[in-house]
C-alpha cells in the first residue's frame, strides 16, 4: 500500500479536531483498510500548516516544505489533501508542483475531487483551470481586503502593522476594531529625543540620542511592539529579535507625521475630504515637527565628513598661516610625545609658509585654559530656554493644500451631483477658517534666559575631559592661534562677535 502524506493548509480547530476529522476523510478514501488508518493515522505523516496564505511557496511552508525535500522526501508516495486549493492558491505555484510530482512518480489525491488525475493531459488540463479559478478567488479577496482597510484607515482606525513608536493599538471602546492611543512609555522616549534635539543651549544630534540609547537599553520600535503584544490563545510568547537603533531608524521616527496624530496608508498621508485624519492624540505639536525637521536635515549636513574619531582640539587651535593644526604623537622606549603642529608642515610641495613649529600638548592645553578663564572665567552663565511662537502656517498649509486637493477632484465629479455639492460646501468651509487664521497676528518665537548661579569657570571645571572641552570650544566658533616658538610664543584667542550667546549655546548638557 501506499505511504500517505495528509496535508492540509489551515484551520479553525485544534491540531487534535484537524487530525480526527481528516482521519476520517482519509479512511473514507482508503476504504479497505480504514480500520488501521482510523486507528494509526496514515504511513507517511500529518501535515498541518495552519493560518498559512495561500500564495506562499510549497518549499517555504513550515510543515509541507520539509516533506519535499531530503530526508523525508523519500518516506511517502502520495500527497492527500482534502480540496486541490489546500495545495496552493497560486496558479504559477501549482503548475511547478505538478512538473515536480511527475518528476518524482509521486500521487496527488485530492479527497473532493476523487477523479483528478495528472497523470493525462486533460486531467491537468482541468485540474490546471481549477488552479487559475484558486488564484484569481484570491486576488479578488485580497483586493477587496484593501479597499476595505482603505475605509477603515479614512475612519482613524487601526488596521494592523507595526505601531508607530510612541503609539499602541488598543480595541476600540464599546466598538468592532481597534484604534491607536500614546503609549504610557513609549512616548516618554520620543518626547526625550525631540527634547534634546530641540534644545536651544545644546542641541542634540540623532546620533548621540542613538548611542545614549543603545547604552541604555531603550528597544527599538519593533522590540516595544513584540514585547507588549499578547500572544495568540493557546501559543507561547515569541522571544523578539534582536534589533539596534540607528541615527536613520530614529530619523525616521522622528519625521513621521505620526507624532503629529495623524496616519499614513501606502506611504501617503491618509486625508478625508482633503484634510488629514487624526488617528490619536499628538505627540509634538506643528511648530516643533518644523523645528525637528530643519534641525535633524541641517545638522545631518554639518555633520557630513566628520569624523568620529577626530582629535578633540581639530577646528580650534590654528596655525598663523591660517591653517589648522593636527594632533599627533609618537613613542619612544622612556616616553609618549604628543604635540600639535600646522597641516601644512607634511606637504613636501607648499610646507607651512610661517615655518611653524611644533607645540607639545600639555602647552596647547595650558594656553587654552588660560586665556579662556581670563577673558569668561567670570562671566555669568545663564540658561537658554526656547519658546515657540505663534504661527499658523502649518494649519494654514493644511487647508491650503485641502482646497487644492477639492478643487482638483471636483473636476471629475459630474455637474451638480450630490458629490459635486458636498466638496462645494467643504471648500467654502475651509476658505472660510483659511481667511480666519491668515488674519491672526503671528508671535515670533523667543529664548527666555534664566540665571544659575554659576560662571563660565564652573562649567568649565564641570567639563572632565579635554574631548569635551574640545568640543565646547568648536561649537562655540572659538579660534585658538599659535604663532612664534616656544620661548618667544605669540598665542592669541579669536572670539565669535556674538561670544556669550555661542558659548552659552555650546555648553555641554550634562554639566
Amino acid at each position: 500500500m501506499d505511504r500517505v502524506v495528509l496535508a492540509t493548509r489551515y484551520s479553525g480547530e485544534d491540531e487534535a479536531g484537524v487530525i480526527d476529522r481528516h482521519r476520517a476523510l482519509l479512511g473514507a478514501w482508503l476504504v479497505e483498510d480504514e480500520e488501521r488508518v482510523m486507528a494509526e493515522g496514515p504511513d507517511g505523516g500529518w501535515v498541518i500548516d495552519e493560518t498559512v496564505s495561500g500564495s506562499i511557496n510549497l518549499d517555504e511552508r513550515k510543515s509541507l516544505g520539509q516533506w519535499l525535500r531530503e530526508p523525508l522526501l523519500g518516506n511517502w508516495d502520495t500527497l492527500v489533501v482534502p480540496e486541490q486549493d489546500r495545495v496552493t492558491r497560486d496558479d504559477i505555484h501549482w503548475w511547478v508542483f505538478v512538473g515536480r510530482l511527475m518528476e518524482w512518480g509521486k500521487r496527488l489525491v485530492v479527497l473532493d475531487d476523487p477523479g483528478l488525475d495528472l497523470s493525462t493531459p486533460n486531467g491537468r488540463m482541468i485540474a490546471g483551470i481549477k488552479a487559475t479559478q484558486a488564484a484569481n478567488y484570491r486576488k479578488d479577496v485580497q483586493k477587496k481586503l484593501i479597499n476595505a482597510k482603505a475605509e477603515y484607515v479614512k475612519d482613524g482606525r487601526y488596521v494592523g502593522g507595526h505601531w508607530p513608536f510612541g503609539y499602541r493599538a488598543v480595541p476600540r471602546e464599546g466598538q468592532e476594531g481597534w484604534e491607536r492611543v500614546i503609549d504610557p512609555v513609549s512616548s516618554k522616549w520620543v518626547r526625550e529625543a525631540v527634547d534634546r534635539i530641540l534644545d536651544e543651549e545644546n542641541p542634540g544630534s540623532t546620533q548621540s540620542v542613538v548611542k545614549d540609547w543603545t547604552k541604555r537599553g531603550i528597544p527599538t520600535a519593533r522590540e516595544w511592539q513584540a514585547k507588549n503584544t499578547p500572544p495568540k490563545p493557546g501559543t507561547k510568547p515569541k522571544e523578539p529579535k534582536g534589533y539596534k537603533w540607528q541615527a536613520t531608524s530614529l530619523q525616521r521616527v522622528l519625521l513621521s507625521p505620526n507624532l503629529l496624530g495623524l496616519g499614513t496608508w501606502q506611504g501617503e498621508l491618509v486625508r478625508k475630504d482633503g484634510l488629514p485624519v487624526q488617528f490619536a492624540e499628538a505627540i509634538i505639536s506643528p511648530a516643533e515637527a518644523l523645528e525637528l525637521r530643519e534641525r535633524i536635515l541641517n545638522n545631518g549636513k554639518k555633520r557630513r565628513g566628520i569624523r568620529s574619531n577626530r582629535s578633540p582640539l581639530l577646528g580650534v587651535v590654528y596655525c598663523s598661516c591660517g591653517s589648522p593644526m593636527t594632533y599627533k604623537h609618537y613613542k619612544r622606549p622612556d616616553k609618549k610625545y604628543q604635540y600639535y603642529r600646522c597641516c601644512r608642515v607634511a606637504n613636501e610641495f607648499t610646507g607651512c609658509p610661517k615655518k611653524a613649529r611644533m607645540w607639545p600638548l600639555d602647552v596647547v592645553y595650558s594656553y587654552l585654559e588660560e586665556l579662556f578663564l581670563s577673558e569668561l572665567g567670570d562671566e555669568p552663565y545663564q540658561k537658554h530656554k526656547f519658546v515657540p511662537g505663534v504661527n499658523h502656517y502649518p494649519e494654514i498649509q493644511t487647508l491650503t493644500e485641502a482646497i487644492e486637493n477639492l478643487a482638483e477632484n471636483l473636476g471629475e465629479l459630474p455637474k451638480g451631483s450630490r458629490a459635486a455639492r458636498a466638496a462645494m460646501e467643504k471648500m467654502a468651509e475651509y476658505e472660510k477658517k483659511l481667511d480666519e487664521l491668515e488674519a491672526q497676528p503671528v508671535t515670533p518665537s523667543r529664548v527666555v534666559s534664566t540665571p544659575t548661579g554659576k560662571t563660565f569657570r564652573d562649567i568649565w571645571e564641570g567639563m572632565e575631559t579635554w574631548d569635551e572641552r574640545g568640543a565646547f570650544l568648536a561649537r562655540a566658533h572659538v579660534m585658538c592661534v599659535f604663532a612664534g616658538t616656544q620661548t618667544n610664543p605669540d598665542v592669541t584667542l579669536k572670539w565669535p562677535d556674538d561670544l556669550l550667546g555661542r558659548v552659552t549655546r555650546a555648553v555641554p548638557m550634562s554639566v
